[in-house]
């Protein structure tokens, strides 16, 4: 059997600008398909008392190893000259709240026993927006087989609740016409003329204020000729027409490209003119949402989505100098044509469009088709897809982002993880929410349950000083879900003998990774990854080096450590607990101890708070009360007993359901091996120089943030190193798919220390 140890110390990929290291600071438990609570097909009540159940509340102490901050609360600050600073209680002591606590411990016994991955956005969908990507140049308007037709979002059930979730309800209306427009050609008119490099660096927002008193949002238009239109381009173009149609301009966001050779020269204009108002299914109006949609509740001006959205629900839209708000959301809209076999000059045969695909009225008569073909094929739900041979999909700009065929509800179900089946542990033991409503099973039980278990904050002894804290800068984003080379696995064989397809979210043979976990480091703390590029605020944070990015954060660590341990103190009640229920929070708290009680004398840590990938946050639980009651009055099983109780259940459910896999005992279930191998610093010792982002293959190590600004010459690179990191991986893995050889994605990580 292959060293894991070593092959996770040189796992790299070759691709033709270079070489990659598969690096990362985080790494993945496998899913195992779920297993069954202590209830069977059954589910817990609060009102009814388990014979054996278990009453009572256990104190428990958290002590820090290395640096924490939990919380990370933001100044009211633009310029974030003030750090994130510690979430606290009344009284201004530094608290871990109880929902903080609560979530490691559920995802800890979410992986040890094997339940279902719960905590996760269902309805997430992600896409693709890159012209040299294979799979977007098919699925884009560039395509032969496929136009793109323009109209309106609105909402048609004013009756109907408005939400980051809200799918149903929306209507498309076609718009009859719609042109590009030179964005100098509306800039002639503003006030003060603002530069187009300038103006293209501006939000979406910021460019409807730029143009609110003249021209507004809407001009009078007409058509002229392009001179020298490209191959997929519209051979004409709108011009400003004060006796022409009434039009509504519709502007997109900042443009990166603003002053390379190639910058976006034009707007578009929406003709006034609506030839129909269709309903939208739920199930296209998700992917939009979820694919363009900013943080929740966040004031992130720069999405563009973020800001149709509000500026609609408030009826503060764009408006024409009279006052007059635009129609709706404006939405550009990919869908198919119908195709045909052409020849070109050789003879050789090939595929072309079956209409003229800037023909306005063939194209929108060819959209309504689609559309009224959706309506008859509604889905039962959101998520269930009425994928029909005629896909169209929505997008906030001509250059779209292309949705993967595939979301996180299809990825998750390819495991065994969708919602309906048997109440699976954590579910049983912390509660559960569907996240939409099922049909009623006789069989499993499938509503909603309110968990057994009530944490509560912990909290530090005293007042900590100003100046104990320490306030680190660096950013601490990391790749997202969409980052497919290291949150998606292969399973099975490739589908053709041209070489692997990309197991990308397209993929129907790709498979979740799993359960994303930070290792535990040996050691103190690693620097935190800065912002490298040489052009933002270089010689502002030179001279200031408290001066931050935009991708920057400032953040005040409580220090602590061997000599100075903090120490936070709270409670966990819990309610009607089966001896194995128990048993799983004592594991998951001391991770395993013998005595059930003092998580000193295991090898594993927690990590919690903000800065996990770095090392912050490393601590031990402790269970210095316990105070428990059997419901029917008998003597309660002590906590040795209860652990042993949990290793059972989870032994004997996983054995039950995978009967040929190797072993016997808990130890060797493999998703609790995994777990508390990347739970263990002396595994994690020795890794420092893998645990950490990728970064592009031609920049040397990032250097401490003080020492580069102080007089280090910054690399020379339009993104940040890590960045390109990222792009650099996603460009191996697709060359490795087009060389027939093996995907691209994180090695295992080790499952033993260094001998």
């Amino acid at each position: 059997m292959p060293d894991r140890r070593t092959e996770f110390r040189q796992a790299r990929r070759r691709f033709d600008r270079g070489t990659v290291e598969l690096v990362s600071p985080y790494t993945f438990v496998p899913l195992v398909e779920p297993l069954p609570s202590c209830f069977g097909d059954g589910a817990p009540s609060h009102g009814r008392p388990e014979p054996d159940g278990l009453c009572g509340r256990l104190t428990v102490a958290w002590t820090f190893e290395t640096p924490v901050l939990v919380g990370g609360v933001d100044e009211a600050d633009g310029d974030k000259k003030n750090p994130s600073h510690f979430a606290t209680d009344a009284q201004g002591r530094p608290i871990i709240p109880g929902a903080t606590i609560r979530g490691a411990l559920r995802n800890v016994i979410e992986i040890a026993t094997g339940s279902r991955m719960d905590i996760v956005d269902r309805d997430a969908h992600f896409a693709v927006r890159n012209s040299s990507d294979d799979y977007w140049r098919a699925n884009s308007s560039l395509d032969a087989g496929r136009a793109m037709s323009f109209g309106w979002l609105v909402r048609t059930d004013p009756k109907g609740s408005f939400s980051e979730r809200t799918y149903e309800g929306w209507s498309l209306r076609i718009a009859a016409e719609a042109w590009q427009i030179e964005t100098t050609d509306i800039l002639r008119s503003t006030l003060g003329r603002p530069d187009l490099v300038d103006f293209e660096g501006l939000t979406v927002k910021k460019k409807y204020d730029a143009v609110r008193t003249a021209p507004g949002a809407r001009i009078a238009y007409t058509t002229v000729a392009k001179p020298d239109p490209k191959r997929f381009e519209e051979p004409r173009k709108a011009v400003p027409a004060s006796s022409g149609k009434p039009g509504w301009i519709v502007f997109t966001g900042v443009d990166p490209n603003r002053t390379s050779a190639k910058p976006k020269r034009y707007a578009t204009v929406f003709g006034d003119e609506v030839v129909a108002t269709i309903p939208l299914p739920a199930d296209l109006v998700r992917r939009f949402i979820k694919i363009h949609a900013t943080t929740p509740g966040g004031d992130r001006e720069e999405g563009a989505w973020d800001f149709w959205c509000k500026s609609y629900q408030e009826k503060r839209l764009p408006a024409a100098t009279d006052g007059t708000p635009m129609p709706g959301i404006p939405v550009f809209v990919v869908h198919t044509i119908p195709t045909r076999t052409g020849r070109d000059r050789d003879g050789k045969a090939h595929r072309e469009a079956g209409l003229d695909k800037y023909n306005h009225a063939a194209r929108n008569r060819e959209l309504e088709r689609i559309l009224g073909l959706l309506q008859g094929r509604a889905a039962a739900s959101h998520r269930r897809q009425s994928k029909p041979s005629e896909e169209l999909y929505l997008g906030l700009s001509r250059f779209l982002k292309v949705p993967h065929r595939y979301g996180m509800d299809d990825m998750l179900k390819r495991d065994g993880h969708g919602e309906e089946g048997p109440l699976d542990f954590a579910g049983a033991l912390f509660g559960q929410v569907p996240s939409e409503k099922l049909e009623p099973s006789g069989k499993h039980f499938s509503g909603a349950l309110k968990g057994r278990v009530l944490v509560g904050e912990a909290a530090l002894d005293h007042v900590p000083k100003p100046q104990d804290y320490r306030v680190e800068i660096g950013t601490t984003m990391s790749p997202r879900a969409s980052f497919w080379p290291y949150y998606l696995r292969p399973s099975g064989p490739p589908r053709t003998n041209a070489g692997y397809p990309p197991f990308d979210y397209s993929n129907a043979d790709a498979r979740l990774a799993g359960w994303k976990r930070y290792p535990v480091r040996a050691g103190d703390p690693v620097a935190f990854p800065w912002d490298d590029r040489a052009d933002q605020k270089w010689e502002q944070r030179a001279a200031d080096p408290n001066v931050t990015t935009a991708i920057e954060t400032r953040m005040a660590f409580l220090p602590s450590g061997p000599a100075r341990p903090k120490v936070f103190t709270g409670e966990i009640r819990f309610h009607n607990l089966r001896p194995a229920e128990l048993g799983a929070l004592l594991w998951a708290l001391t991770w395993g101890a013998e005595d059930g009680r003092d998580g000193r004398r295991s090898s594993q840590r927690h990590l919690i708070g903000r800065g996990k990938a770095q090392g912050y946050g490393r601590c031990v639980a402790q269970v210095t009360g316990l105070t428990v009651e059997r419901n029917d009055g008998g003597a309660p099983a002590d906590a040795p007993a209860c652990v042993a109780g949990f290793k059972t259940h989870v032994t004997g459910a996983y054995f039950a359901k995978n009967p040929g896999a190797a072993g016997g005992t808990f130890d060797d279930v493999p998703m609790v091996r995994q777990l508390l191998a990347i739970a263990d610093p002396r595994v994690g010792a020795g890794l420092d120089d893998r645990l950490v982002y990728p970064r592009h293959p031609f920049t040397p190590p990032m250097m401490p943030r003080a020492t580069a600004l102080a007089g280090r010459k910054p690399p020379v690179l339009d993104r940040t190193a890590s960045l390109e990191g990222y792009a650099a991986v996603k460009a191996a893995a697709r060359q490795a798919a087009q060389d027939g050889d093996p995907p691209v994605h994180l090695p295992p990580y080790p499952d033993a220390p260094e001998e």
